[in-house]
């Protein structure tokens, strides 16, 4: 998968589960996604199949987080799942 692909992906998944767990933006959420675009782009420049592998990684990582989130949100599963955090 291509780097701005997975930091796009990762960015509004991360966007939306918020929005399903019932919390605003915060500035940690900023913080964030600056150091995974500079990580993402330090990296792409020593190899560009790593950072891909880097980047789908933490798309993977945030689907497991608030995916479970957004199905319940939207009334596609019955039970609230467990916050992490």
């Amino acid at each position: 998968m291509n780097v701005v692909n997975a930091a796009v992906f990762t960015a509004g998944i991360v966007t939306a589960g918020e929005w399903a767990d019932g919390r605003k933006l915060s500035p940690r959420f900023l913080i964030g996604g600056t150091f995974l675009a500079v990580a993402l782009a330090g990296i792409s420049e020593i190899s560009e199949e790593v950072a891909s592998a880097f980047a789908s990684l933490i798309l993977l990582v945030v689907c497991f987080r608030y995916v479970p989130a957004l199905a319940f949100k939207f009334g596609l599963i019955d039970k609230k799942p467990a916050v992490w955090g």
